[in-house]
Order: structure tokens, then sequence, then C-alpha cells
């Protein structure tokens, strides 16, 4: 690691750090608060017409307050947020010195190229983690405000499950960004991976492949189970995502 290299980035990345923090933090302060308002929504339509949204916003979540938070933020907008924010944070992280020629510059400092590739990553992580921890205190900060019992231990735990898996994301875009070029390309081709392994969701035997479905944290949550296996997946894959990366900037020709 290179403090130096890293303060770089830190500083060069910030605008993703604001956007992305003030994006989920509004959205963990409306979530809590708007739990009535949704509630009398659904509530107010017929039965027959409810089945077609029952996919999207299921009324029984309205049974449990902590169950609605994780409904809608762990299982939802988290998850979907979270994944654009990992993709915008590592798309431009190798891809972007490439395109803007100056990685060439930056391989000719006194730093190895092993250590240039870590610090990236560790700056990527360190942001996205940021975001996300954030945004998830201040939803239960602002649950807290409300009258309604909140399992804060529950819906946190759940959020290290979720945080592993948009890692995962993250991981795959910084592999992508050191393949490719170009930034843009870069997020293209994670965001197309990313939309196969949500189609083998829709595929009962291909669900495991879903990495939406071991980070939602749902064994955990709702089953009361914590997921073992997914998290150990999902850190593996990670490692790996990381180690390819790291291979393939080590050798690669600029």
């Amino acid at each position: 690691m290179n403090g130096t290299l890293l303060r770089k980035e830190l500083r060069e990345t910030r605008w993703k750090l604001v956007l992305g923090t003030a994006v989920l933090a509004a959205t963990a302060i409306f979530l809590p608060l708007s739990f009535n308002f949704l509630k009398d929504l659904i509530s107010a339509i017929p039965p027959e017409q409810l089945e077609r949204f029952g996919g999207m916003m299921p009324a029984n979540i309205f049974n449990d307050y902590s169950l609605y938070l994780w409904s809608q933020w762990n299982a939802k907008n988290l998850a979907q947020i979270g994944t654009i924010l990992a993709v915008l944070v590592g798309m431009n992280l190798i891809a972007g010195e490439i395109s803007g020629q100056t990685a060439g510059f930056l391989l000719t400092r006194p730093i190895s190229r092993r250590s240039v590739f870590l610090t990236k990553a560790l700056t990527g992580m360190l942001i996205l983690i940021s975001m996300v921890w954030f945004s998830t205190i201040v939803m239960v900060i602002t649950a807290h405000f409300t009258p309604y019992t909140v399992d804060a231990g529950r819906l946190l735990l759940t959020t290290v499950i979720t945080t592993l898996g948009l890692l995962v994301l993250f991981s795959l875009t910084l592999l992508f960004s050191t393949l490719i070029d170009e930034p843009v390309k870069a997020a293209g081709a994670t965001l197309l991976v990313i939309l196969l392994l949500v189609f083998c969701g829709w595929i009962e035997p291909l669900r495991f492949l879903n990495i939406f479905y071991h980070m939602n944290g749902a064994q955990y949550f709702i089953g009361g189970t914590f997921p073992v296996v997914s998290t150990a997946i999902m850190c593996a894959a990670a490692v790996v995502l990381l180690a390819a990366g790291l291979r393939l900037f080590e050798k690669k020709e600029f």
C-alpha cells in the first residue's frame, strides 16, 4: 500500500463518495418515515389488484417494521443503488488511468505495480463501505425516532452480508477495468455479467448463481440462520477476482 497514492485516489473519487452517500442517505431517511404512508396506500388497493403488486411490495411486510426495513433496504434499495455505486467506483480505477494516458507516468514512480493495484482496490472498497454503512446507520437512527420497534442488530448484521456482495461486484468491475482500457466499456461488461446472474436467478437450478440471492441476507433475516456458505463464497469470489485483476495488471503492457 502507498499512503501518498491512497490520498490521491481519495481526493479524485471524493465526488463519488459525496454523491453516493447523499443518494443512499436520502433513501435511508425516506424508508423509515414512509412506513405509514405506504401501509395506508397498500391497504387502500383492492385485493384483486394488489396481486399485481405483490412481488414489488407484499402486504405482509407491514406486519413487522424491521421486516419492512430489511425488504426495502437490504433486499432492494441498498442492493440496487449499491450495485450502481460499486460499478461507478470501480470502473475508473485502472481504465481511467489508461484512457487518460496517465498510467505510464504513474508506473514510472518508485512504487510497484502490486502496490498501485492494491492501493486503488483499497480506495474503492473504503469508499463503498463508507457509503453503505453511513447510510445504514442513518436509517437505523431515523427508525428509532418512529414509534415502532427496530431490530437494529439484525439489520446491521444483514448489512454485513449485503456489503460482501457489493464488494464482489466492485472486484468484478475492477477486474474489467484492468482488462478493458475504457471505463464505460468496463462498466458495461460488469453490468452484462450482473444481468446474466440475475437471469440465472429466475431458473431454480441456477438460482445459486444470482449474487443478489446471496447478498440480500434473507436466509439470516427471515430464516434466522446465518448464511455461512454464502458468506464464504462471496469472500472467496472477491479474493479471486482481486487476485485475477492484480495478475492482469502486473502483466499488462502500457
